[in-house]
């Protein structure tokens, strides 16, 4: 069975229900034009749809966000938002084609985004795993509201889309630029997984 515990003895354990960490509202979180985000997540199930791994998001009614990751519709697929700085739509996202996380296995997560080159990227344990657009194209830049980060967890909002983690998540990373394949495998351990223990 896979350790709890991504890097050495710490990682964080969500409940799937009121557990999160609030990272704050900075802008600087929430760069407009290109990011990538990383990070470790074990999944203890996918009981509950669109449980957020990282999320910049104030949900019910009428939606306010920067971005969210998060695994898709009660599966082990993966999804992406984006929201526009028009701060009008539903919002752009890309989701894994197959199922590319699996219960009680660590797997390295990270997406990209760069305004600049209309692009939006998923990759899985070093692999680019969804590049496909759903109510493209990409913007150029993104929603930036004064509203927290958090892990875990939509933070604001109705607590009816909390849409909480269920599992562990660790070695959360935030970069103002859009990662390369190369740099995220290097990350990843070129493409196998580092001896984080």
């Amino acid at each position: 069975t896979s350790s709890k515990y991504k890097n050495g003895p710490y990682a964080v354990e969500f409940d799937g229900a009121s557990d999160y960490i609030d990272l704050g509202t900075s802008t600087t979180l929430a760069p407009a034009s290109a990011f990538t985000l990383s990070i470790w997540a074990l999944a203890d199930d996918f009981d509950n749809v669109y449980q957020r791994m990282i999320s910049r998001y104030t949900s019910g009614g009428d939606p306010n966000y920067s971005y969210a990751l998060m695994n898709d519709n009660g599966n082990g697929k993966v999804r992406f938002y984006v929201y526009p700085s028009s701060n009008t739509g539903s919002g752009i996202y890309v989701v894994t084609n197959s199922v590319v996380m699996t219960a009680g296995t660590w797997h390295h997560i990270v997406a990209t985004y760069s305004g600049d080159n209309t692009r939006m990227r998923i990759y899985v344990d070093g692999s680019l795993a969804a590049t496909t657009l759903v109510n493209g194209p990409v913007p150029a830049a993104i929603n930036r509201p004064s509203i927290s980060l958090a892990l875990g967890h939509n933070l604001g909002g109705s607590s009816a889309f909390h849409r909480s983690w269920d599992g562990a998540l660790d070695e959360f990373s935030l970069w103002d630029v859009e990662l390369t394949a190369d740099q995220v495998s290097y990350i990843y351990g070129n493409g196998v997984p580092p001896d984080l223990s």
